[in-house]
């Protein structure tokens, strides 16, 4: 056979390492990794090369074949890429090869398609190459994310059957108390400062020091008795004031803004039930990452938060017949009223978390209900009384 030849099996083999040795030698590591080496890789994903006798070759200037010692090619090749799974490609390229001047019995191939561009895809069962390499780079992934979303779907459904009755409204005192428990590794200086007002306000070294001999061992003692805090209600209010039936150093967070408030808006007369559309987690488009309330007034150091992953709603209010339906319609149609909301929160998480390089010091937890009171603006009447599960 001509060595000029483009069906010369050495013009294949210099083709094929010529457009595919840098796609290798730049896979990231562990891509690579899956490989034998080159050959391999070649091997894994079919990369075929086939001269086509019939195409037309494309110089890259005028002449560039009239040299009997160059000749253009025309390769059609097709791959199954193992790092696209189910799908197969193929295109066509020039290959242009010739004999080295200083030695002809030497040849040189220069075959660089259009950026190996791909004319034509199609979608098919995948190999068992892509098959294995898809297992390879993301099979122990894919376990540990089904595992944990397995362990989170069992968390979910044991908090949202614990009974109303075990929550309970807390303080911000007992709060911080359960927290120092969960944290013994913060400086006595950190203790005190969550939990000393005295102790924040003064820059005495003296007087801290009185205080951290007298006050702090009481202290401690004190917040192993709440350290099993763990489901907790707290009251929002939106132009209300501190229900009768709230004790008053529960947590109590007043606001002047209906904003972040769950109430139900639209009917939905197939499924009996209004949709909830305001409030995180259940608002479109909206933009909260969090909700929460500090534990202290220095700066919101301590905070109990709830990210917005974390809420549990379903977003629905089922009123309990169409009677009822219909006079909280009316209601929610009004538009003015007042209002304020219980929220329920299961505490789930105590461990600092650090946030842009800023360790945030907060008590993670997972909204599981919330039961809304609206009231009417001349009565100052509780005129409607829901829950959202």
């Amino acid at each position: 056979m001509d060595s000029l030849s483009c069906e010369n099996p050495q013009i294949i083999s210099q083709a094929t390492e010529s457009l595919t040795k840098d796609l290798f030698n730049n896979l990231p590591e562990k891509q690579r990794g899956f490989f034998k080496g080159f050959d391999d890789f070649v091997q894994q994903n079919h990369i075929r090369f086939t001269y086509q006798p019939d195409g037309k070759p494309q110089s890259t200037f005028p002449g560039e074949f009239n040299n009997p010692d160059v000749k253009g090619c025309v390769f059609s090749w097709t791959a199954s890429p193992v790092l696209t799974k189910g799908k197969k490609v193929s295109d066509e390229f020039t290959a242009t090869i010739g004999k080295k001047p200083e030695d002809k019995s030497q040849l040189y191939i220069v075959a660089i398609p259009h950026q190996m561009n791909v004319a034509n895809s199609a979608e098919g069962e995948p190999t068992q190459e892509q098959t294995a390499f898809d297992e390879f780079m993301f099979g122990e992934e894919r376990r540990q994310a089904a595992q944990q979303q397995a362990e989170r779907a069992a968390k979910v459904k044991a908090v949202k059957d614990i009974p109303l009755n075990r929550y309970s409204y807390a303080t911000a005192e007992q709060l911080q108390l359960a927290y120092i428990a969960h944290n013994p590794q913060m400086t006595d200086d950190e203790k005190m400062s969550l939990l000393s007002e005295k102790y924040r306000q003064t820059n005495d070294p003296f007087t801290k020091q009185d205080l951290l001999k007298s006050e702090l061992p009481r202290l401690l003692s004190e917040a192993e008795k709440y350290k099993d805090i763990q489901y907790i209600k707290y009251v929002e209010s939106y132009l209300t004031d501190r229900p009768a039936d709230v004790p008053d150093d529960a947590v109590f967070v007043k606001s002047y803004t209906k904003s972040g408030f769950y109430y139900p808006e639209n009917y939905d007369f197939d499924k009996k039930l209004f949709t909830v559309e305001s409030g995180m987690g259940c608002e479109k488009n909206d933009r909260a990452a969090w909700r929460g309330f500090n534990l202290t007034n220095a700066n919101g150091n301590y905070s109990v938060v709830v990210p917005k992953d974390n809420v549990l709603l379903s977003c629905t209010s089922i009123p309990a017949d169409e009677n009822q339906a219909r006079e909280w319609s009316k209601v929610f149609s009004a538009g003015s009223f007042r209002m304020f909301q219980v929220l329920y929160v299961a505490l789930d998480n105590w461990t600092p978390q650090k946030e842009n390089g800023v360790v945030r010091n907060n008590v993670q937890g997972l909204l599981t209900h919330v039961e809304y009171h609206i009231i009417d603006n001349q009565t100052s009447k509780d005129v409607v009384t829901g829950q959202i599960n």
